[in-house]
């Protein structure tokens, strides 16, 4: 295929993108496009099966939805594109940049590609294309929610990047860097992580289960939450990781405090009292599931406890400090929250909107209690998919904070 062809399928492509008359839907599979300039491209949806793009150049191409199963993007460039739902199934990244590359929801498992060929004597044959993501280069990037089940990934690079929720099960990360990396809620159940890098990691509800940690460096890293089941950690090096103290482990006046207060909440107020936690040492403890609704936590110090899906409606969470906390999926409807401190806090999915005022008989009054953020401080956390509707935000710190599909207040 020629230049001047490749030039006029992408064109029409981009029309037919862009929904105008002419336009057509590029399917490039198989084609040699060794080398091609195609920096800032839009080839959103294309057919690049099996296609050899070695040595490529694109730089903020938008490549979304498209069709890229295992195709050859061997010492690509590909910083800054998007490849948000991709399906990159037996792909080949080896030595490609993707520094900066949005891969939120792509498919990396493995793929195998049968193709047709020409043999020595001219006749047609089905060739195997085995391709492997092996030595994968990966620098601030955005992998959140990326199929990489089973991926051949020994080796591989991936610094300071978001792989939130990525599915990870069976892979081979063996020998791979993953330091300082977002890995909150990812699936590494039966993976192969032996001799891993993953110091400063977060691995926040993280599942580990069945994971080989042989010679794995965890050090430093936030385990608040993460599933361990089956695993032997009897090589790895964990120093300064972060785990969870349970409930058990809280002094028994604590502990008096929080079962009186659930006793109060199971009979609706008949029996047991409403907690007063001001001031108290929570921190790295697991209350994953706990109603503290009504409870008040002034002055709290709840970092990296695992909260989630706790409900604190209504309770009073002023200027407590929640940093790196995980209060994944907690319901925070009319809670105070100001001047609080949840700093790299992991709020995927949680719920801080107005509650309901009910009445003394548990009916809706038909009115609302906002949240309560002022001043709070969320800088680099992570409020994906939660909803803000109708909270209190006048001077909400935000920095760094991850906000796509996040329900703002107005």
């Amino acid at each position: 295929m020629t230049p001047q062809e490749i030039v006029l399928i992408l064109m029409n492509h981009e029309k037919w993108a862009c929904h105008q008359q002419g336009g057509k839907r590029a399917n490039l599979s198989l084609e040699k496009l060794y080398g091609m300039a195609l920096s800032g491209a839009k080839l959103a949806r294309i057919k690049l099966t099996g296609a050899d793009l070695t040595r490529s150049d694109l730089r903020g191409a938008d490549l979304s939805d498209a069709d890229l199963f295992s195709a050859n993007f061997s010492e690509c460039d590909l910083r800054k594109a998007n490849l948000t739902g991709a399906d990159i199934r037996g792909a080949c990244l080896r030595g490609a940049d993707l520094t900066g590359a949005c891969l939120a929801g792509a498919d990396m498992r493995d793929g195998t590609l049968m193709a047709q060929e020409k043999d020595d004597d001219g006749r047609n044959e089905i060739k195997l294309i085995a391709l492997d993501g092996g030595n994968l280069e990966v620098r601030n990037a955005d992998l959140r929610g990326a199929k990489l089940a089973n991926g051949h990934l020994a080796n591989s690079t991936f610094l300071q990047t978001d792989m939130t929720d990525a599915n990870l099960h069976g892979a081979d990360l063996s020998g791979a860097i993953l330091t300082g990396s977002n890995l909150n809620g990812c699936n590494f159940s039966g993976a192969n992580l032996a001799g891993a890098s993953m110091e400063n990691t977060s691995l926040m509800g993280a599942d580990m289960g069945g994971a080989v940690l042989t010679d794995v460096n965890m050090s430093g890293s936030n385990l608040a939450g993460c599933n361990m089941e089956g695993v032997d950690l009897t090589t790895a090096k964990m120093e300064d990781a972060v785990f969870l103290r349970s409930q058990d482990s809280l002094p028994d006046s604590v502990q008096d405090l929080l079962n009186s207060h659930y006793s109060w909440i199971e009979s609706g107020g008949a029996k047991g009292e409403q907690a007063n936690l001001d001031e108290i040492d929570l921190a790295h403890v697991d209350l994953a599931g706990a109603d503290l609704s009504a409870a008040t936590l002034r002055g709290a110090i709840l970092s990296g406890a695992n909260l989630a899906g706790c409900l604190f409606l209504m309770a009073d969470l002023g200027s407590a400090v929640l940093s790196s906390a995980n209060l994944r999926g907690a319901d925070l409807s009319g809670a105070n929250l100001s001047q609080a401190k949840l700093k790299k806090a992991n709020l995927c999915e949680s719920k801080l909107g107005a509650a309901d005022i009910m009445d003394a008989y548990g009916v809706s009054t038909g009115r609302k209690w906002p949240t309560n953020l002022t001043d709070a401080d969320l800088s680099g956390a992570d409020l994906t998919g939660a909803d803000l509707e109708g909270c209190n935000t006048k001077g909400i710190k935000l920095k760094d904070a991850r906000i796509e599909g996040t329900a703002l207040a107005s």
